[in-house]
């Protein structure tokens, strides 16, 4: 890992001011990798961050974790999105975001089902994309690689959403920008109805309703289509 690309890297996590518990969990090599360099960075430039680290599977007696950056790739390569929602299932409060050394559509979509507020498409010389994904998520944003940003961009294109129906392309109602705001931060539809203090169903409808208007049919296009319009 270049000099450089630690010092981006150090600079990132000077801006850390809340103190957090980071989790790193996945069984390849790069995944142990990124964690000690963020480990090591961290602890140079006094960053609030523990960062701890399970390879197999995580330790039940730990502290639970702020946040999860969690690998659904082997060393062999071989990918397992479900991974997401089981351990979305187990940590609900941790804030999740999902690695891995391939952008597939696949894996990006179940992530983001499973609440991921970041999806990072990376290898060992990534660090600076994995800090990066830390602060902004502990700051309350999605954060999203370079590599995965194409990937929605691509998204976008297949799903037709550049090619504008004008009958279709009405202004967005208060309660369908909100619930694509709360569908922005990783929330589930009843999570959103919770928020918005209405039912899943009328959530449902209301998501409908905006990915109509948005000329998109995925949670994915839907966030992507939204924050391009600044509606979000």
């Amino acid at each position: 890992y270049g000099m450089r690309g630690v010092q981006m890297a150090a600079q990132g996590l000077v801006a850390i001011r809340t103190p957090a518990r980071v989790r790193f969990i996945g069984s390849s090599i790069c995944t142990r990798a990124l964690a000690d360099h963020v480990q090591r960075i961290a602890q140079e430039v006094s960053a609030p961050l523990e960062v701890q680290c399970d390879w197999d599977e995580a330790d039940d007696a730990a502290p639970e974790p702020d946040i999860i950056v969690l690998c659904a790739s082997d060393c062999a390569g071989n990918d397992d999105p479900t991974i997401f929602t089981d351990y979305r299932d187990r940590y609900p409060e941790a804030r999740l975001i999902a690695l891995s050394p391939r952008a597939h559509t696949a894996s990006l979509v179940t992530a983001i089902d499973a609440g991921a507020r970041g999806f990072i498409a990376c290898g060992i010389d990534d660090v600076d994309d994995v800090i990066d994904a830390l602060v902004g998520v502990l700051q309350g944003e999605i954060a999203f690689s370079t590599a995965v940003s194409r990937l929605i961009i691509g998204e976008l294109r297949t799903s037709g959403a550049s090619r504008r129906d004008p009958d279709a392309s009405g202004p967005l109602t208060t309660r369908e920008r909100e619930a694509l705001e709360q569908l922005a931060t990783g929330r589930s539809n009843k999570q959103i109805a919770t928020a918005l203090g209405v039912s899943p169903n009328t959530v449902k409808n209301h998501l409908a309703n905006a990915y109509r208007k948005l000329g998109v049919s995925s949670r994915l296009a839907a966030i992507a289509e939204a924050r391009r319009r600044r509606l979000i």
